[in-house]
Order: C-alpha cells, then structure tokens, then sequence
C-alpha cells in the first residue's frame, strides 16, 4: 500500500500498482487524480 498525505488532512490510499482504493473525508476527486499521477510518475522514475 501508497500514501499520498495533502494538506488540511486529506490521505490517498493507493494498491501496489498505484490505483485508489480509499480515501479521507477531507479528499475531493482532484486529489485523488494528483494521487494516482504521482505514484504513477514515482513508478516509472524508479523503474518498476
């Protein structure tokens, strides 16, 4: 499991393959976006 952690509270839970599968009530659907796309981006800089 991945966290991305914004500020005022909101944490994206993210699988292995960096797909949401929960969230904080403090999240909005834009943030879980910016989640996704910087697992995604951290996976292919790291080679996996």
């Amino acid at each position: 499991m991945h966290q991305v952690i914004f500020d005022g509270g909101c944490r994206v839970n993210l699988n292995k393959a960096g797909k949401y599968f929960s969230k904080t009530s403090a999240c909005d659907a834009a943030q879980v976006g910016i989640a996704e796309d910087a697992m995604q981006r951290l996976s292919r800089e790291q080679g996996l």
